[in-house]
Formats: C-alpha cells, structure tokens, sequence
C-alpha cells in the first residue's frame, strides 16, 4: 500500500480523483488551505479527516447531494488507499460525531454522552504504519478469539448504558489485554500502561492500531479521575483533557476576506 500513497499529497489527490469520478469537478483554479490540530501519524484520524474537509467542500462548491452513508462509503473507499483496509470508525465518528457503537455492516447506532474523566496520551508517532499493523492482525487472524473482542466491546456498552463507572474501567483493561495479544502494544507502552492502572486507578488502551515494532505507539485513552500528567512527564509523553464533540462534521462558507473551511 505505500506504493499508492508515498506522499502526503497523493491522499489529496485520490480524494479528488475518486469524487471526479463521480462529478466531474469544476474547471478553474482551485485552492485548498488545510489546517489540523489533530497529530499526524497518530493513529488519531488525521487521514480521514483531511479526506472528509475534502470532500465536505467539493460536495458544497458543486451543490450536489451525498447522504451520510454515501459520504461513508466514499471516504472509506478513499482511505482504504491510505491504510489497505479502512473499516470506516474514524470517518464515521467525524460524520456523525459524538459517542458511536459502530461494526463494519451494521447500522451506526449513537449512544448516549456520559461525563467520564478522558485523557488523551501522545507516545510519539509509531515506527510502524497503520496498513502493516493490519497487515500484522490479519496473519493471526486463525488463532484469535474475536468473540473476546465482541465480549468485552458489549461490556463497555452495557456499562455506559447503566452509568457504572468501574464496569467499564474493567472493560478498557480487558481491550488492552486482548490488544497486547494481536502484537500491537509495544512491550514499553504495555510498562507504561501498567503503571497507569496501578497509580492512578487508571483504565487505559492504545487509541489507534498501534503498532507492530519499535516503541511508540501513537496515542493512548487514559480514564481516570486525575490527570496522569506527572508519570506522562517521566516518560516524556503529553497529555490533554478530552472533550466529546456531540456534533459531526460541519460546513461553513467564509466571507471572501478568509479562507475557505
């Protein structure tokens, strides 16, 4: 797959080429201005969301009319591209925003908000790409229990749904258990997690696909009631406070002194 996409410009090229593809874009000279707070190379979503900016714009300039699953589709399409195979969760949650229980061919269902303490890690961007972590999983893919997976996914669910808080901290510390299983949670982040359960009654989980070698592992979630900001600094991590975002992606026309969003 990086023979696809070598360059950080190629993913803004094949988003342009596949909504051509589907209408004819406009002659004229276009100009795109990205600008991103989210980490690149994270495993945070950074891909999907420049595709997503994209083609939210092009859908505006050209006043055509895509649902929210066609916009899924066609991101997807675009970032499998990017990654080998997308399952579409980080363009789904920037379409629909707000907290999702979503499975590749299932109906997206939108669970209600709960005011839990979540912090965001940054371990540093992996060595590994998204597309190999894949790669990785999908060679195991015989001799590992996904009904774990299904198992605790449910628990978390089930503990959102009843507001029992520990329930679901147990639930995070499980999915990092079946993580470090898939070979996707360096053996330092695997040290540090542990002493995030230990001092600060933590529940935490690499946020991303990880990564299959070397010793970052882009971002972790961290719940707990204080922020770990003393042991992210022992080991030379940031870490910021997460806020839901209850509304998906938006469109905003500019007036013409600014630039277009």
């Amino acid at each position: 797959i990086q023979a696809v996409l070598s360059k950080p410009i190629d993913l803004i090229l094949v988003t342009l080429y596949h909504f051509n593809l589907l209408f004819p874009i406009k002659q004229g000279a276009w100009q795109l201005n990205i600008r991103s707070q989210a980490p690149i190379g994270r495993g945070l979503g950074s891909s999907a969301a420049v595709i997503l900016s994209i083609l939210g714009n092009l859908i505006e300039h050209h006043k055509v009319s895509l649902s929210s699953r066609e916009r899924l589709a066609l991101a997807q399409r675009i970032e499998s591209r990017q990654h080998g195979t997308s399952s579409g969760i980080d363009p789904a949650t920037m379409i629909h925003g707000g907290l999702l229980q979503y499975q590749t061919g299932s109906k997206i269902i939108k669970l209600p908000a709960h005011q839990l303490n979540a912090w965001l890690i940054d371990t540093g961007a992996p060595d590994s790409r998204t597309g190999e972590c894949v790669e990785h999983v999908k060679t195991l893919n015989d001799r590992i229990d996904w009904q774990a997976f299904n198992k605790t996914t449910n628990t978390l669910i089930q503990a959102l749904s009843d507001n029992k808080v520990e329930q679901f901290k147990q639930g995070i510390r499980q999915n990092h258990q079946l993580l470090i299983l898939l070979g996707v949670v360096p053996s330092h982040i695997q040290i540090f997690i542990e002493s995030l359960h230990q001092t600060h009654d933590a529940a935490a989980k690499i946020c991303g696909a990880g990564a299959v070698y070397g010793d970052k592992a882009g971002m972790v979630i961290c719940f707990s009631q204080q922020p770990p900001s003393g042991l992210c600094h022992d080991y030379g991590f940031s870490c910021e406070a997460i806020t839901l975002q209850p509304k998906g992606m938006q469109i905003e026309r500019l007036t013409s002194t600014e630039d277009c969003s």
